[in-house]
């Protein structure tokens, strides 16, 4: 699923609950001028970067990941490698990084 649109955005947090889902990793295709953006949906936050355009304008990639409440309060950093790679690093003993990649 891509978040094209407000309803697509509210169909991935509906079904994040649903599912009793505490991060979501998600391809989304939405350009924007942030390297990360940050927003809220519904209690949750969503983290992404931008896609990009392709040679006919389309947007292509652009990767992002959705955290519960319990994920975000354990948020360390989020570095964006590129476009399309995302390091997210929680705080922990041991700690973890999730690597989100669109390829």
């Amino acid at each position: 699923m891509t978040l094209s649109g407000n309803h697509r955005k509210q169909e991935l947090a509906v079904n994040f609950s649903k599912y009793g889902l505490d991060l979501r990793i998600q391809e989304h295709r939405n350009v924007h001028d942030e390297t990360i953006r940050y927003g809220s949906m519904q209690g949750k936050t969503l983290i992404t970067s931008s896609a990009w355009r392709n040679e006919r304008g389309a947007s292509t990639g652009g990767v992002g990941i959705l955290l519960g409440r319990m994920a975000a309060k354990a948020l360390k950093s989020v570095i964006s490698h590129s476009s399309s790679i995302l390091i997210v690093n929680f705080h922990g003993n041991p700690s973890s990084s999730i690597l989100v990649i669109y390829s």
